[in-house]
């Protein structure tokens, strides 16, 4: 999708954004499985807003660049408070405008379906990083599902088209220099209740639901709407998604 030609980007950290907790425990698990105290320079592709971008730089105090080809997206990033050893630049996971053996760690944040080449962006993070650099992903795919996917039918082919398999996303990695260190399934929150995640889904931030008939956009979200009214109030809404943590070999 092309951000740039939707309004996508103004909505994206109300209707997307993560908890306290669900922040903290990806930057656990990222740092849980590298090298900590070797990162020193990091990229966040297909940054986006940025959500990720700043935690990082805080939670290993290192430099670190965000890559978006998004001129929107970039600027809501932008207009946020930021520290110092914070930047951000125009570009995409085929071509990534840092400097060979320069990054320590390259993250990937729910970025790799955007991705028009994923081999192209292996090999890119492989030019990047140094020598024993990590890449971590954090992503649907296939096999984890969206919760909301049950009740509205139309999104399903989107997803189909769109997410990607485990094999297709780690094969280009392990076939392009890295070994494959970690993969996980993470359980996290996506919202507090069904109701909220409903009011979310409602601001209209989410790139799939974006992509179908505003009928059955409408209808699905009807049903969810009813589906929330039958749960429980505090009981949070949770997903599975897909870790990965690649390493580069000598």
């Amino acid at each position: 999708m092309d951000y740039d030609k939707t309004d996508l980007a103004s909505k994206y950290d109300a209707a997307r954004g993560l908890s306290p907790e669900a922040m903290k425990l990806w930057l656990n698990l990222v740092s849980g499985n590298v090298l900590k105290e070797s990162i020193k320079d990091i990229v966040d592709l297909g940054c986006g807003t940025g959500r990720f971008t700043a935690p990082l730089a805080e939670h290993f105090g290192a430099s670190v660049t965000g890559v978006e080809p998004s001129d929107k997206m970039r600027a809501q990033a932008e207009a946020k408070k930021l520290p110092q050893n914070v930047r951000f630049v125009s570009g995409s996971g085929e071509s990534i405008p840092v400097g060979d053996n320069s990054t320590d760690l390259v993250f990937i944040s729910m970025a790799m379906h955007h991705f028009k080449d994923i081999p192209a962006t292996a090999r890119e993070c492989h030019r990047i990083l140094r020598s024993h650099g990590f890449v971590c992903i954090r992503n649907s795919t296939i096999e984890t599902g969206i919760p909301y996917a049950p009740f509205i039918p139309a999104v399903e082919k989107v997803i189909k088209d769109e997410l990607v398999t485990r094999d297709e996303l780690q094969t280009p990695f392990l076939s392009g220099g890295f070994d494959l260190v970690k993969h996980e399934v993470v359980g996290n929150e996506l919202a507090k209740s069904w109701m909220e995640y409903v009011d979310k889904l409602t601001a209209h931030a989410d790139s799939f639901l974006e992509r179908i008939d505003r009928e059955d956009l409408r209808d699905g979200l009807a049903r969810l709407r009813a589906h929330a009214r039958t749960q429980n109030p505090n009981e949070p809404v949770m997903t599975k998604t897909d870790f990965f943590v690649f390493k580069k070999k000598d």
